[in-house]
């Protein structure tokens, strides 16, 4: 039971500031209502019984504090008397028990914003006197040191009084003693510290207007675009592209092929074959940025899969002749379609040779904004 009462007091506090509390000395005094619940068995030096009682008594005290939130008190009691005991056979007669003595305590203060009010809690230490009496004579008395703790309120009257009521526990040997207390307490110096003054300061003159801002400076001239593809004459290298042709970054145009027929049956490159590919050649040392497809295609005369392996031969055979006039190998990507993709009639001779073909398309470009 005692320690929990203990724990009770103490999970009130949390610490705060509290604005213009001067540190200093506080002197009080208070009437006090005492209650006193001894243990079961009071100690053999004070014989044998039970008390179950209330008292009045006094408290006089000294504090000093230290900032807003904290102080320490060290405090007289006198407790009073109790009696109601309840003797048994081998101490009969009117027993009483008398405490007093001195206690020293921290005060934890707890803020209350916009209110002088200041409530707070305490921890601390007593050394009590117990003496006990039967039939006015004193059997036996003893010393003794233990916990206290307690809380209450102080409510300024004035800048150097207030009034404080609180309430203590204290720990003793035979049981658990309480103190409810009323009293007024002196501020030495003053409990507030006074705001200071504060010349106004003079008003100063109001600035000047700033300045306007100079004008924007005005956009920079359109760069030159000669054949107007969209791309600036500066990063153009191919000046001369047609009105309307799709052209990439480097103005260049995208939808770009070129052809070579072959013989039926063959994979060789006919001489207008080469002529077409040097034209390619040319082209590609010029813009070394530009990748291609190089894709191989053969009438429907024959086996499809036959077919196929032709397509891809011819493919091979273009790209072949493209790096040995030192166009690099990574620059095209070839392969074979067999007769999958007809642009004339199968049906005639000169249709079936139109359909025996190696096509060059530009496969790098993104047209330009």
């Amino acid at each position: 039971m005692k320690r929990t009462a203990l724990a009770g007091l103490l999970a009130m506090a949390s610490i705060a500031a509290v604005a213009h509390e001067v540190p200093g000395w506080r002197i009080g005094g208070a009437a006090s209502f005492t209650d006193f619940q001894g243990d079961d068995s009071i100690t053999p030096s004070l014989g044998q019984g039970f008390i179950d009682d209330n008292s009045v008594g006094l408290k006089v005290y000294a504090q000093y504090q230290f900032n807003d939130w904290f102080g320490l008190e060290g405090a007289y009691h006198d407790l009073g008397t109790f009696k109601d005991l309840s003797l048994n056979s081998a101490a009969p007669g009117d027993l009483k028990l008398k405490f007093d003595g001195f206690s020293i305590d921290g005060l934890l203060y707890l803020p209350v914003p916009g209110e002088e009010i200041r409530p707070y809690v305490k921890v601390g230490y007593f050394n009590f006197d117990d003496e006990l009496s039967l039939n006015g004579a004193v059997t036996s008395s003893a010393s003794e040191t233990g916990l206290t703790a307690g809380a209450g309120v102080m409510v300024p009257l004035t800048d150097r009084f207030g009034i404080r009521a609180d309430a203590d526990w204290f720990d003793t040997d035979v049981g658990d003693l309480w103190s409810l207390n009323l009293g007024l307490e002196y501020f030495f110096g003053g409990r507030q510290q006074a705001a200071p003054v504060v010349a106004a300061a003079a008003t100063p003159p109001p600035a000047p207007p700033p300045p306007p801002p100079p004008p924007p400076p005005p956009p920079p001239p359109a760069p030159e675009d000669s054949d107007g593809d969209g791309v600036a004459d500066s990063a153009d290298q191919c000046p001369d592209t047609p009105a309307g042709e799709r052209v990439g970054a480097q103005g260049c145009p995208c939808d770009v092929s070129r052809q070579v027929e072959f013989a039926f049956d063959s994979a060789e490159l006919t001489d207008a074959g080469k002529a077409t590919l040097d034209e390619v050649v040319e082209t590609l040392d010029r813009l070394k940025f530009v990748e291609g497809s190089v894709t191989g295609h053969t009438d429907n005369v024959g086996d499809p899969g036959y077919n196929q392996r032709l397509s891809e031969r011819r493919a091979q055979a273009v790209a072949a002749y493209l790096e040995a006039r030192g166009i690099a190998a990574g620059r095209l990507v070839a392969s074979g379609r067999g007769a999958a993709d007809p642009v004339a009639d199968n049906a005639t001779a000169e249709g079936r040779a139109a359909n025996r073909r190696v096509v060059l398309r530009r496969t790098d470009c993104e047209a330009a904004p």
